[in-house]
């Protein structure tokens, strides 16, 4: 190897070993807008899983002469949430989830429970609604008023 080569090669390695340096640390300065952003997915869960609980306490309360009943929505409320959390587990099965899926990943799991809560919110709505008169497979839901 000659001399210009050598000296050719020695400023390739160092141009090359700065951008990788560059790379790694111009990232870490810039500010990201990423977290806000994110964390009002979680704070929209909080919001979602307050108003579920609101409207399971109306259904308390219009129902509490029902205590068969009332029995009997606590454990489908218990199930819900164990099936909510499975299928969160399912969903992002690793046990290190932040290696993973990256650190979005609680945020994430925020958005897929504030669905699966607006979701049962609706499913709780129907016995704080009231069903139509003259539904037959109404159950324990009572009449509209």
């Amino acid at each position: 190897m000659t001399k210009e080569e050598s000296s050719t090669m020695k400023l390739t390695s160092t141009l090359f070993l700065l951008t990788v340096i560059w790379l790694l640390t111009a990232g870490a300065t810039k500010p990201s807008k990423q977290p806000d952003t994110l964390s009002d997915l979680c704070r929209q869960y909080q919001k979602t899983d307050a108003e579920m609980n609101r409207v399971y306490q109306q259904i308390r309360k219009a129902y509490q002469s029902d205590q068969t009943f009332l029995l009997k929505l606590k454990l489908a409320q218990q199930a819900w949430l164990r099936y909510r959390d499975a299928h969160l587990e399912a969903l992002y099965p690793a046990t290190e989830k932040r290696v993973s899926y990256g650190s979005i990943n609680n945020d994430c799991q925020c958005l897929v429970r504030s669905t699966l809560t607006q979701q049962r919110t609706a499913e709780l709505q129907q016995w704080v609604k009231g069903a139509p008169e003259g539904d037959v497979c109404a159950g324990s839901i009572h009449r509209k008023k």
